[in-house]
C-alpha cells in the first residue's frame, strides 16, 4: 500500500516537473517575440533620426536627448519596477511594461512637437524599466536548477541583443513601407505590445498561480519551509549581501566601459587609424556577433560552475584589456581578436552576474529583481554622464588618450571583482 502511494506521489511529481519546463520553455519563446517588439519602439529612433529632427523641426542635440531620455528614465524606472514586483508580482509587473509601451504609440502617433515626443520617450523608458526586471525574475521563478537558469539567463542576454540588431536591419524598411511617417510606425509598434502585453496577462493566470504552488512544493521535498508571502522593501533586504555589491560595483563599470568602446571604437577607428566608415562600423559590429554567441554558449556551461569568483576576475580584467588594445592596435587580426575580447567579455558577465546572486542561498526572486534594478539604474546613470567626461578630455589630450583614460573604470571593475566572496568557501562550511 505503502509502495503505491509513493509510487503515485513520484508519478504526479514528475507530471509537475514536465509541465514547470514545458511553461518555461514557452515563457522563453513568449519572450523572444515580446524583446523584438519591445527592441523596435524602444530602439527605432536611432535609425530615424535625420527623418524626426526634420519632422519636429529640431537640431540633432535635441534629436538625440530623445534616446537619452529615454534611457536616463528606464534606469530610474527600474526601481518602481522593482517595487511593482514586490507588490503585484514578475508576471502582472509584465504586462503592465508592455502597455506602457502602447501609451508610448499614442503619445508618438500625434507626436507633432518635440515636446510630446519627449512624453512618448518618457513611457518607452516606464516600459522597459519595467519589462526588464519583470523579464529576468521570471527565469529566476520558472527554472529552478543552476544549470536550466544559466541557459535561460544566457537566452534572455542574447535575445536582447539580437533584438537590437534586427531594429536596425528593419526600422528603415519599415518606415518606407508606410510612407515614411513615424508617427504611425510608433502606433503599429505600441499596439503590438499592447496585444502581447494582454495575451500575456490572460494566459499567464493559471501557469503563475501553478508555479507558486510547484515552487512550495519544491520547498518542501527540500525540507525547507514552503515560500510565504514576502513582506519588507526588497531593495533593502538584497543589498545586506556582499556579493550584491560586488555584482553593483562590477556591472556599473562594465557598463560604463561596454558604452564607451560601442560608442567611440568606430570613431576611433576612422579617425585614428584612418579606416572607412563602412570598415570600422563591420569591425565594431564584432562586439555585437561575439557578445551574442559567448553569450549562448556560456550558458551551456554556467550549469557546472561552483564557484563564480575567478569568473568575475578574468571578465573583469578582460573587458578593459580587451577595449584599451582595440583602441592601440594597428588594424589587423590582433585588433579584431581585441575587439571580439570585448563583445567575450561582455557577453557572458551579464549572465555570469545574474546567475551569481540569483542562486545564492537565501535570495529570492523579487530580492533578485531590486538587485537587478540597482546595478542597472546605476550602470544607465553613469553612462549618461560618460560623453561629457569623455568631450573634456578629448579636448585636452585628444580622442584615442580620453578613451584610454575613461578604460580606467576597470580598475573599479577588478576592485567589485575582488570583494566578491569566494563561493568555494562557502560550499566548504555548507558540506561541514
Amino acid at each position: 500500500m505503502q509502495e503505491t502511494v509513493s509510487g503515485k506521489v513520484n508519478t504526479q511529481q514528475s507530471d509537475f516537473a514536465k509541465k514547470a519546463f514545458i511553461l518555461a520553455v514557452l515563457y522563453m519563446v513568449f519572450h523572444t517575440v515580446m524583446s523584438i517588439f519591445r527592441a523596435e519602439i524602444a530602439m527605432m529612433v536611432p535609425p530615424l533620426m535625420t527623418f524626426i529632427v526634420e519632422d519636429l523641426g529640431i537640431d540633432f542635440a535635441l534629436g538625440g536627448t530623445l534616446q537619452t531620455t529615454s534611457t536616463l528614465v528606464m534606469g530610474i524606472s527600474i526601481c518602481f519596477g522593482s517595487l511593482l514586483i514586490d507588490r503585484f508580482g514578475s508576471s502582472k509587473t509584465l504586462s503592465y511594461g508592455m502597455i506602457c509601451f502602447f501609451i508610448a504609440g499614442i503619445l508618438g502617433l500625434v507626436a507633432k512637437s518635440y515636446y510630446i515626443m519627449v512624453l512618448a520617450r518618457i513611457m518607452t523608458g516606464i516600459g522597459n524599466g519595467f519589462t526588464y526586471p519583470a523579464a529576468v525574475t521570471l527565469v529566476a521563478e520558472r527554472f529552478h536548477t543552476q544549470r536550466a537558469r544559466g541557459m535561460a539567463s544566457s537566452l534572455i542576454q542574447a535575445t536582447n541583443s539580437l533584438s537590437n540588431t534586427i531594429v536596425f536591419s528593419i526600422t528603415v524598411p519599415v518606415f518606407m513601407m508606410l510612407g515614411q511617417n513615424w508617427n504611425k510606425q510608433m502606433m503599429l509598434w505600441g499596439t503590438c505590445c499592447l496585444v502581447i502585453g494582454v495575451f500575456w496577462l490572460i494566459a499567464d493566470r493559471k501557469p503563475d498561480k501553478f508555479f507558486r504552488e510547484y515552487n512550495a512544493q519544491l520547498a518542501v521535498a527540500a525540507g525547507q519551509q514552503p515560500p510565504q508571502e514576502e513582506t519588507g522593501n526588497s531593495m533593502i533586504k538584497i543589498m545586506k549581501y556582499r556579493k550584491t555589491w560586488s555584482a553593483v560595483i562590477c556591472f556599473t563599470g562594465a557598463t560604463w566601459l561596454f558604452m564607451t568602446f560601442n560608442t567611440y571604437l568606430p570613431t576611433i577607428l576612422k579617425t585614428v587609424h584612418g579606416m572607412t566608415p563602412q570598415a570600422a562600423s563591420e569591425v565594431t559590429g564584432l562586439i555585437s556577433t561575439a557578445g551574442i554567441v559567448s553569450c549562448i554558449i556560456c550558458g551551456l556551461f554556467l550549469g557546472k560552475v561552483k564557484n563564480f569568483k575567478p569568473l568575475y576576475l578574468i571578465l573583469m580584467i578582460a573587458l578593459p584589456l580587451g577595449g584599451a588594445f582595440a583602441m592601440m592596435l594597428q588594424p589587423g587580426f590582433l585588433m579584431k581578436l581585441c575587439v571580439i575580447v570585448i563583445g567575450v567579455a561582455w557577453g557572458c558577465f551579464v549572465p555570469v552576474c545574474n546567475l551569481s546572486i540569483m542562486t545564492h542561498p537565501g535570495i529570492t526572486p523579487k530580492m533578485y529583481a531590486a538587485g537587478n534594478a540597482v546595478w542597472t539604474l546605476l550602470g544607465n546613470v553613469l553612462s549618461m554622464a560618460m560623453p561629457f567626461v569623455f568631450n573634456a578630455l578629448q579636448l585636452k589630450m585628444g580622442m584615442q588618450n580620453a578613451a584610454l583614460c575613461l578604460c580606467l573604470a576597470g580598475i573599479v571593475t577588478v576592485a567589485g571583482a575582488l570583494i566578491y566572496p569566494s563561493d568555494k568557501k562557502r560550499l566548504a562550511a555548507e558540506d561541514r
